[in-house]
């Protein structure tokens, strides 16, 4: 068995379609289908005790071998249940064909099979699943969402996860879904055009589940992905490339198709919807621009990235600052926005204040999203290290303002003063200076440091009399 291992669901996208899928899947089984074995017993008792033993079961076994003999009641069961699975036969059964209207039993049989077909029909399963000798497109599609019974539905519900919540992210919700109930609908079609004659119940996702594992191997390609493996006793890890999953996984089911023909198991419709899937996901990824092409390299990307930061780690180690710089800059480029990497080419870089790339990182850095993220310390060592290493600085007024609040709440308060100081001197018509202004009054407040909060206070009061801080600040220093 081999069972890819390779992604671990992103709970902040969730698999939505796939969740969904998987609760209407147990509503259907535990809403249902649960009085299904009761109503299977009721039909069963009464074709055993009808008269239809007598009628049909002798028919059925003249159908098969041209001759009839006395059957004991095992052997009649048998027979019942070979005769059920005979679409073939039940067609030509029902529609008068093998007990005829001229025939003085008819009457008598015709009315006690109508009632037994109608005692079948209360089952929602056999009215709802899919018999291939007579198809509808109601249980072309219905099939799909019933199940035999409770490691049925969590074995085809597990499968449905596994591979659901990857293929869902790569192709997105809506193309998702319509694979999903394409590839079902597909594999009982290829069900019905090679297996035409079947009475037996086809019920279950496995078609459709199928399906995503054909569309899973296609998109991935040869990227290399992680499989769980078993054999017998023994289990592990490979990584291979995902596309030669599906031969494998076809071989697997054509050799279960003709070495065990008896098995319950539909490997034919297995088979369809491996093929489906892998249909779509090639049409899908040829003609569509909304494959997520970013989730399937994710894992390579990030391979790749922690080689590349590695090897610049030792070049900086080594002493060999330009080229560990090369390659810093080559990974930001590649994956923009990544702290550690700016971190670094910051902290080479601040040895060479004149180096304008210096500037550029330390705006990276302290830009207004880190700034909200990042630790005070980190932003504070950043900043300390900038305005004292650069003979210049270039951040805005923003940044700032937005670090002198960080800091006027932490440890750092006299850096926040410095700051305010500076905005108020240099960029008095900044008028979000007021918000720095409140954040120090606040804060000495709170400090008791009552002499400092009336000086900026004055300061507020002085240069941003009309904004809403000086406002609130009055309430704020009689309080």
């Amino acid at each position: 068995m081999l069972i890819p291992l390779d992604r671990k669901p992103e709970w902040h996208n969730p698999p939505l379609i796939t969740l969904v899928l998987i609760l209407l899947n147990a509503l259907v089984f535990f809403g249902f289908q649960f009085n299904d074995e009761q109503q299977e017993q009721i039909a069963l008792e009464y074709y055993f005790n009808s008269d239809l033993t007598k009628l049909e079961l002798p028919r059925y076994q003249h159908y098969l071998y041209q001759g009839s003999s006395s059957l004991s009641k095992e052997e009649q069961t048998q027979l019942f249940w070979d005769m059920q699975a005979n679409g073939t036969f039940l067609n030509q059964l029902r529609n008068n064909n093998i007990i005829k209207p001229d025939e003085n039993i008819y009457s008598q049989w015709k009315a006690q099979r109508e009632h037994f077909d109608q005692l079948l029909n209360n089952i929602f399963s056999y009215r709802y699943s899919l018999k291939t000798a007579e198809p509808t497109l109601l249980t072309i599609f219905s099939h799909m969402f019933l199940h035999a019974d409770i490691s049925h539905l969590i074995g085809n519900m597990l499968f449905l996860f596994l591979f659901g919540f990857v293929v869902e992210i790569t192709l997105g919700r809506s193309l998702y879904i319509s694979a999903y109930l394409l590839s079902g609908v597909l594999s009982a079609v290829f069900d019905i055009a090679l297996n035409p004659g079947s009475g037996l119940w086809g019920l279950g996702a496995s078609g459709a589940i199928s399906g995503l594992a054909g569309m899973y191997t296609v998109l991935f390609g040869l990227r290399k992905i992680r499989f769980f493996y078993t054999l017998l006793f023994y289990f592990d890890y490979i990584k291979a490339p995902a596309l030669i999953m599906l031969p494998v996984w076809l071989g697997y089911e054509f050799y279960q198709q003709f070495m065990y023909p008896e098995s319950q198991i539909n490997n034919l419709a297995h088979i369809g919807g491996l093929l489906a899937g892998g249909l779509i996901a090639f049409v899908a990824k040829k003609y569509s621009n909304r494959v997520n092409t970013d989730y399937l390299d994710k894992e390579e990307k990030a391979d790749l990235f922690k080689q590349q930061y590695a090897l610049a780690i030792n070049k900086v180690a080594s002493l060999d600052f330009t080229a560990a710089k090369h390659i810093f800059k080559e990974l930001d480029e590649a994956y923009p926005g990544n702290i550690d990497v700016q971190t670094q080419l910051f902290n080479i870089l601040k040895h060479h204040p004149n180096d304008n790339d210096l500037h550029h990182y330390t705006n990276q850095i302290l830009s207004l999203s880190n700034i909200q993220r990042l630790s005070e310390k980190q932003l504070f060592d950043v900043y300390q290290e900038y305005i004292n290493k650069s003979p210049r600085t270039l951040l805005k007024a923003e940044q700032l303002l937005s670090l002198a609040i960080r800091f006027a709440n932490g440890p750092h308060i006299e850096e926040a003063e410095k700051i305010v100081i500076f905005l108020t001197t240099r960029k008095p018509e900044y008028q979000r200076n007021a918000e720095g202004l409140m954040a120090l009054i606040s804060q000495f407040k709170k400090l008791n440091k009552e002499q400092k909060s009336k000086q900026y206070f004055s300061i507020l009061e002085k240069c941003y009399p009309g904004s809403k801080e000086f406002q609130l600040a009055q309430q704020f220093i009689n309080s």
